[in-house]
């Protein structure tokens, strides 16, 4: 029976994520991932994306290299990349087993199955698990790295030291912004546990971590690389160091520049996204929050994403389980609290946009905790009742944004109609509603729509075809495109909520936020003509 009620729950996982990829255009940077991980497998060239690690990418393109899209006769692209977004969706199966596993291991039956239907039913989660992004397979390593890292740090025998080093490696080939976080958590925990350590968990270590490096080189195929792409450009920062040590006679700066262009080295694709990550955290960037622009990201702007975008029933159950560990002194939950904090503070203090997906390797840390003080409450039938409330309202939530997990905010953030312009881009619209367009049009006898459309998907697939062809950047994206759907009917402006921002139409008075008509899968305003 116990087995059963696992096998349905992962099933309805799965049916959630099907459901949800059949319904949704592709998001934003689908195409790029894909394109980039199939051309990674035939090339063994990585310069498509220098900003990210390519293992999830080459995991998703699987697929493609065996012809899985042949087998797909549908037009709609969203449909063509249902293999490898199934690619994604497998990996969230796995971190769902792994997420059961460890609390029954060490909190028993009832709290793990409690586990298992607060991860299924995760809004933030469900999102991200059927989408060709780097996001929920980089979530799974570096929660595997981390649990695998503590097993070490208790038993460091050669087993466990290869285990960790194996999901160390991987986790840093899916993403390099979450390493930081990784790597303080470690160190923490070293020094929590520092007593107890010898000196031959130094070395096993310091082996560990070359042996994660060759993992990462192995998703690289032991391709040899400059750091420092050659190109010509002033504004580059390679360049101006060069200017720099030149106007200075710094011989040795000279050389270690002309070295890391010139010189192809092992992992030289992987230190370049090292590289590129460092220089692209040191700029500003102009800031989208809650429906304003600053000049850069502020230490608030996330952690006021996640506890608007969190269901509140997890994060009640969440401050429960920490009240409840710190009373007990479970030293294990405890321990899930490291992760989460460095990955909060990490992504909140850096010149980084406050997206979610950012910090979604903070959810099966968070699911443990709050597992954990649900296991305590079910133990009081006072307490079951309670739980029993509390996830009738956590799944009624989550079910109520199918199939669009994207756009989930909790009551915190007020009404559906209001809060979505607190949200853009990857916290809510991400260019996955053309579906819902397709059938809008249909039913309300539209004749011309004008289009500005947030997203690299082809809006002629979907029977969008407009008067030019689309762009694929996103100044190009931002000008109504012109659709003649028929001879007759009504004419209106559709714009997606991310460009309503993007492209400034929230600063004009035709497009003030009480003229818009109706709202289109969650994130596309409709505007009347005039």
């Amino acid at each position: 029976m116990r087995k059963l009620l696992v096998v349905i729950l992962l099933l309805i996982f799965l049916a959630l994520n099907i459901f949800s990829a059949l319904r949704e255009s592709l998001t934003y940077d689908e195409p790029v991932h894909l394109k980039a991980g199939i051309e990674e497998w035939q090339t063994k060239i990585f310069s498509l994306d220098a900003n990210n690690p390519p293992l999830i990418r080459e995991i998703t393109a699987l697929p493609m290299l065996f012809g899985a899209q042949k087998l797909i006769s549908s037009p709609y692209p969203a449909h063509q990349y249902l293999p490898s977004r199934l690619m994604i969706t497998f990996l969230g199966l796995i971190l769902a087993v792994v997420v059961f596993k460890y609390i029954e291991k060490h909190f028993g039956w009832k709290p793990a199955l409690f586990s298992l239907i607060l991860f299924v039913f995760e809004p933030n989660v469900l999102a991200y698990s059927h989408y060709v992004t780097l996001d929920l397979g980089t979530v799974l390593f570096f929660f595997l790295a981390y649990l695998s890292f503590l097993r070490f740090l208790d038993k460091p025998d050669f087993k466990n030291g290869l285990t960790w080093s194996l999901f160390f490696g991987l986790a840093m080939a899916s993403k390099v912004t979450i390493i930081p976080a990784l790597c303080l958590s470690f160190l923490v925990m070293v020094v929590i546990k520092r007593k107890s350590l010898n000196q031959f968990f130094w070395k096993k270590a310091f082996l560990g971590i070359i042996f994660s490096l060759l993992v990462v080189w192995t998703t690289y195929f032991f391709t040899f690389s400059p750091v420092i792409a050659e190109r010509k450009d002033p504004n580059r920062l390679s360049e101006k160091i060069l200017v720099f040590a030149e106007k200075k006679s710094y011989q040795f700066l000279k050389n270690f520049i002309y070295f890391g262009k010139g010189k192809p080295v092992p992992l030289g694709y992987f230190l370049t996204t090292i590289k590129n990550g460092l220089v692209y955290n040191l700029q500003p960037h102009r800031t989208e929050f809650l429906g304003q622009f600053y000049p850069d990201n502020r230490f608030y702007f996330l952690p006021t994403i996640i506890a608007l975008k969190t269901p509140l029933p997890l994060l009640i159950l969440f401050f429960v389980g920490i009240f409840l560990a710190c009373k007990k002194r479970e030293k294990i939950i405890l321990s899930m609290i490291m992760p989460i904090f460095f990955l909060v503070f990490f992504f909140s203090f850096g010149h980084i946009y406050p997206r979610l997906r950012y910090a979604l390797a903070i959810y099966p840390f968070i699911i443990i905790v709050a597992s954990f003080g649900a296991g305590v409450l079910l133990k009081k039938r006072l307490g079951q009742m309670i739980l029993g409330l509390i996830l009738l309202w956590y799944v009624v939530g989550t079910l109520s944004v199918l199939p669009h997990f994207i756009s989930f905010a909790n009551e915190i953030a007020g009404l559906k109609d209001k809060r979505l312009f607190l949200f853009s881009d990857s916290n809510y619209d991400w260019g996955q509603s053309l579906f819902d367009l397709k059938e809008y049009v249909g039913e309300e006898n539209i004749a011309i729509l004008y289009l500005s459309y947030f997203g690299q998907d082809n809006p002629n697939e979907y029977g969008f075809v407009a008067d030019r062809p689309y762009g694929v950047k996103l100044e190009e994206r931002c000008p109504f495109y012109s659709v003649v759907l028929k001879d007759e009917g009504k004419k209106v402006l559709a714009i997606s909520l991310s460009n309503y921002y993007y492209c400034d139409y929230f600063q004009q008075d035709k497009f003030a936020k009480k003229k818009v008509s109706q709202v289109v899968g969650d994130s596309i305003l409709i505007f009347n003509s005039q």
